[in-house]
């Protein structure tokens, strides 16, 4: 049996990006951590983050009092992003730009 891998594996461009924005700010320890839902749909890489980085993850924008939020891959809808905006956090917007792309066409 011939085996073929192709040349492409692993995460892609928007998966990457939220996960090593969330690693960046939790090296940064200026305050607590979280994404807001799980950054991508991988339990691996959500629990690494959590045990190797402790970036813990939220649901809704009143389970976090200060520190930083990372938006995940995949974005939120924008009265959750102003609800988030109007706690005061720090927010990064991990957002793949393509799926950023896709809400806009929707919109």
């Amino acid at each position: 049996m011939k085996l073929c891998l192709a040349k492409e594996i692993g995460y892609c461009y928007g998966v990457r990006n939220a996960v090593e924005s969330a690693v960046e700010e939790a090296q940064k320890k200026n305050g607590p951590v979280v994404t807001f839902g799980e950054i991508i749909h991988n339990e691996h890489a959500v629990r690494s983050l959590r045990d190797q980085h402790g970036v813990g993850a939220i649901d809704r924008p009143e389970d976090v009092n200060g520190g930083t939020v990372v938006i995940r891959a995949h974005g939120i809808p924008p009265e959750t992003y102003r609800a988030l905006e109007s706690r005061g956090l720090n927010i990064v917007d991990a957002t793949c730009p393509f799926v950023k792309k896709t809400h806009t066409i929707a919109k």
